[in-house]
């Protein structure tokens, strides 16, 4: 005998069905004809309706899509071309944007503030290739398996909350990265070559590298310390070091890196040739098993005046490096002896002492305040 459904059920069928075609009418699937088009004509679209905000988009392989007005989706599945050449268009994608391994975006003309180009997460498949220039806001997770570039020309922003970078060679060399959300940096090569700001945080998590070409890096939260990370500054200029905790630290490229606040590393601490490192007057701290690699220069000392970091349980000051003791404390400066010496170099308006007879193996140079050797000797190789 058939089983009778009450009212109460065919209310809930009923329902249920509703709910399915209101979703169907929401998250309509709007694919592009295989030529392609302008985004804002009928024709460029299967079917002749050009998505709306609430649809989720595929612009199928082979095709060319050009943004020609403002446009907006939930999803995007990009196997062909994307692109903006012309003019300056807002879009927005609030679900998943996906490049698959044929797919490119290729947004390369210059935004206002009225035309930002804005994504909820982003997907870049192997071979798959993300170029965008100017204004970028992002909400979501960045995943990297092809090529990704925000090149330079405005602010890329990062507002989402406990969101992520992950993959590998993600590289934004916006004008401006401003984070101002919660991320973690899962990727093996994420790099920044604008200015680093924001008013968020960027955890560097294990196994992961965070490169920063950047002249200014002042980011509200760096947190750098989790075993094994590598962040390395690579400005081939004048750049600030963000105060952190690191686990490893390189300074490189060239000219002057300067800390802004007090510096911590918990394992290896690499200065490059040809790259100066200057305490600006905040300590630097090295772990007991940590390793203190000198190719460069070192500069300690300003108003403070600070001493070398012999906190680092193994030290490694190689030929051709120099140590710089340029503090302008008017209680002076202490030269540590102890140290295998290269280069020696003083400056700043203030005494330097020593304690005990240094044997340098290249040059002493003094270009301003006064050298105390006291009743000791210094024994130069080099010049002085």
């Amino acid at each position: 005998m058939k089983k009778k459904l009450h009212f109460k059920d065919e209310f809930k069928v009923f329902l249920i069905i509703i709910f399915a075609c209101i979703q169907t009418a929401i998250f309509a699937q709007i694919s592009s004809t295989p030529s392609g088009g302008n985004w804002g004509e009928t024709t460029t679209w299967v079917g002749g309706n050009v998505p709306q905000a609430t649809d989720n988009v595929i612009i199928a392989a082979g095709a060319t899509v050009d943004l020609n007005v403002a446009g907006a989706c939930n999803n995007l599945n990009v196997l062909g071309t994307f692109r903006l050449s012309t003019a300056s268009r807002a879009f927005t994608s609030t679900g998943i944007a996906t490049v698959a391994a044929t797919g490119n975006i290729n947004f390369t003309t210059t935004t206002t503030t009225a035309n930002v180009r804005s994504f909820n997460d982003i997907v870049v498949n192997a071979g798959g290739t993300w170029n965008s220039q100017s204004l970028v806001t992002v909400t979501g997770n960045i995943t990297n398996n092809g090529t990704f570039t925000a090149v330079t020309g405005g602010t890329f922003t990062l507002s989402g909350t406990g969101k992520s970078f992950s993959g590998s060679n993600i590289n934004i060399s916006s004008t401006t990265v401003a984070i101002n959300g919660t991320y973690t940096n899962n990727s093996t090569d994420l790099k920044f070559e604008g200015t680093f700001g924001g008013t968020g945080s960027l955890t560097n998590a294990a196994n992961s590298s965070l490169i920063l070409a950047g002249a200014t890096n002042s980011i509200t939260t760096l947190v750098a310390s989790e075993s094994p990370n590598t962040v390395t500054y690579s400005r081939l200029g004048a750049q600030q070091v963000k105060g952190a905790t690191y686990h490893n630290l390189i300074i490189s490229g060239n000219n002057t890196k300067t800390i802004q606040a007090l510096v911590t590393v918990n394992n290896n601490l690499n200065i490059a040739t040809g790259t100066v490192l200057y305490d600006n007057g905040f300590q630097i701290t090295g772990a007991i098993n940590a390793t203190l690699n000198i190719d460069g220069e070192l500069q300690l000392g300003a108003a403070n005046a600070t001493t070398f970091p012999g906190s680092f349980g193994t030290t490694n000051i190689n030929a051709g490096s120099t140590i710089h003791y340029s503090s302008t404390n008017a209680a002076g400066q202490q030269i540590n002896h102890l140290l295998p010496l290269k280069n020696l170099r003083v400056s700043g308006a203030s005494t330097k002492t020593i304690s005990g007879n240094i044997n340098l193996q290249g040059n002493l140079i003094v270009s301003a305040g006064t050298l105390n050797v006291g009743n000791f000797n210094i024994s130069v190789s080099g010049n002085s």
